[in-house]
């Protein structure tokens, strides 16, 4: 596999107008933090795709159509909320127009049997990016920007109704709100915003808003929280650059900031937003430092509390160069990867040495994927399903910048969610389908997750949640993750049209099919946790010695097709395993690392063996 995506690395060095070699150069001085995960090596049962028949359950309700589809810029937003009796409050930026003179939020909601789509923004001017929140029993809270800066919108019924506006006072212009709600009652509503220009002596701050009568009067307004984000960190916050996370049962309220020119920092508040602390999950190596060389850096950043109070953060890397606050991306680079308070702190060393630079399809790594690397662009097979990647025989992108224009890369925009009463951690994303392009040549994105069942430490397959008929020409993006902790579903909204890229930036031709949707899917059919168990519940691999040295045994419950490969994706040895002992003889082989793969049909397994 590693072989045949070799090209698939040129393509992708060439569209970042830069070497490999300089990539390297430039990180020579980044010094390297320990890995305190522990995972020396991927536990293959638990991350390889796992092959077999389709196993998804799911179905999609249609929450209304927009003309304007650029939902976000490079973050993730507060754009769905739920109740514990199953109803369901989800928002979207909508226009219902070519001209997008009727530009606003649009709210669609679930009752708990059947969808209530949206006809039509709920605020009485244009507004833009309307964010969402509980507020108090049974009501919402929507922030936006229009105009003349931002708008709050409340309402004592989660299904609409009549609505109160409120301009937020402030004396620059707001934009890109996300809103957050705390207090007993849920009646306390925080916004977070930024400017598009100098205001209070710095570039673009990050500025703090709260009311509690609703929006009547201001407790905040305009309160720059520098002890953590403020000027000796960053020269700017870009839009949609933070987002605040979901409050947990303690009332802690927090939210993230991931920007290619600032510290990555889940902030919080155990008092309602009277003082702060910060957690960094990211260190930028300087901020106000020129590069002509990218450098990595979490991108779109989708965080969590567990039950305990543990942080865990799925989130998208991509690739930033040039002068401090510049910011750029590289559409043909990006991946999801996992992280939590037991690993060390990100740099931009740690992504590009260990991430980036060590992709599996790389022709030079030396090991198996990382187990906090748990989204990429993987080969699917003719229905759509991920592809075990060591046994793929084919790959059909040649080149990663093919895709429509979101501000994102190859695979990102992950959203996560952790489900308080089994434990679990779930994760979609969007990432290229190699199947399935339009007619200027794009692939499309489509929407992949992962399950994991220990809260981190390993994860169960990729599955990819838009496969079949239904979505061979359909681009699916902007997922926004929720999940009834009582239920077994798997409930998210996104967008999905017939062209990639957006009408608004001009790359989608028509934006009459711009559809808003909700998909449910159930989980046991995400994890396959039944069939997964079966299939390798007879099937275990075992390798020894190993380092080896002379010869290796390879031991399996059951019959299965054993495949060795070195380093760099070639086949060294492939055999019929019948079962129980094998011994093979490794004088041939040269000292390094090889990957030795037993695949039955049904689900494939790898260890890693060093031979000396």
């Amino acid at each position: 596999m590693k072989k045949i995506l070799l090209f698939v690395l040129v393509a992708l060095i060439a569209s970042a107008g830069i070497s490999q070699s300089s990539h390297r150069d430039a990180f020579k001085q980044v010094a390297q933090k320990e890995r305190s995960t522990g995972l020396e090596q991927l536990r293959c049962n638990d991350a390889l795709p796992l092959k077999g028949g389709n196993m998804l359950s799911s179905e999609t309700f249609e929450l209304g159509m927009t003309y304007y589809d650029w939902q976000t810029n490079s973050g993730a937003r507060n754009h769905i909320v739920s109740w514990e009796d199953g109803f369901i409050s989800a928002v979207f930026t909508q226009a219902l127009d070519a001209t997008y003179a009727t530009r606003g939020t649009g709210l669609a909601t679930y009752n708990g049997s059947e969808w209530t789509p949206s006809e039509g923004r709920i605020e009485s001017q244009r507004t833009g990016f309307g964010a969402i929140a509980r507020y108090g029993a049974s009501g919402l809270v929507i922030a936006s920007h229009g105009s003349a800066g931002l708008i709050i919108a409340t309402t004592d019924s989660r299904d609409g109704g009549t609505w109160t506006e409120h301009t937020v006072p402030s004396g620059g212009v707001p934009m890109w709100a996300s809103v957050m709600t705390s207090g007993e009652n849920r009646d306390i509503i925080h916004i977070l915003a930024t400017t598009n220009e100098e205001y209070l002596g710095q570039n673009t701050p990050l500025l703090y808003f709260r009311t509690s009568d609703g929006g009547n009067t201001w407790d905040y307004s305009d309160f720059i929280i520098e002890d953590f984000v403020g000027p000796a960190v960053t020269p700017g916050i870009g839009s949609n650059s933070y987002c605040f996370m979901e409050t947990t049962e303690d009332n802690r309220l927090a939210f993230v900031i991931a920007d290619d020119w600032i510290d990555g920092q889940v902030v919080y508040s155990d008092d309602n937003g009277d003082t702060w602390n910060s957690i960094t999950y990211f260190d930028h190596p300087d901020p106000f430092a020129t590069y002509d060389a990218i450098f990595l850096y979490p991108r779109w950043v989708s965080p969590i509390w567990d039950k305990d109070g543990y942080l865990h953060i799925a989130y998208e890397f991509n690739g930033t160069t040039g002068e401090p606050g510049s910011g750029s991306y590289y559409p043909g680079v990006g991946g999801v990867a996992y992280w939590n308070e037991d690993m060390a702190v990100l740099d931009t060393g740690y992504l590009y040495q260990d991430i980036y630079a060590s992709l599996w399809y790389y022709s030079d790594a030396t090991h198996e994927m990382y187990p906090e690397y748990i989204g990429y662009v993987t080969p699917l097979d003719e229905s759509g399903n991920p592809e075990d990647p060591y046994t793929a025989t084919e790959f059909n992108i040649d080149d990663f910048t093919l895709h429509g224009s979101y501000n994102c890369g190859i695979a990102g925009m992950p959203s996560m969610f952790y489900d308080k009463n089994t434990d679990r951690l779930h994760v979609v994303w969007i990432a290229m389908c190699e199947n399935n392009q339009d007619e200027v040549g794009n692939f499309y994105f489509r929407i992949f997750s992962r399950t994991s069942l220990d809260r981190g430490e390993t994860w169960q397959p990729m599955y990819n949640l838009t496969q079949g008929f239904l979505f061979s020409l359909s681009e699916c993006v902007y997922p926004a993750l929720y999940m009834q902790n009582h239920g077994n579903q798997l409930r998210l909204i996104y967008q999905e049209d017939g062209q990639t890229g957006t009408f608004v930036m001009n790359n989608d031709s028509d934006g009459t099919d711009n559809l808003y949707k909700a998909m449910f899917v159930d989980i046991d059919g995400i994890i396959g946790i039944k069939e997964y168990q079966d299939a390798t519940s007879n099937i275990e691999l075992s390798v020894y010695p190993n380092p080896a040295s002379d010869y290796v045994s390879i031991e399996l419950t059951e019959a299965a097709n054993v495949t060795i490969y070195n380093s760099i994706g070639q086949v060294v040895k492939s055999v019929e395993h019948q079962g129980g002992v094998l011994e093979i003889n490794t004088n041939n082989f040269n000292t390094g690392v090889y990957f030795v793969n037993a695949n039955n049909g049904v689900v494939s397994t790898t260890q890693k063996l060093i031979v000396k």
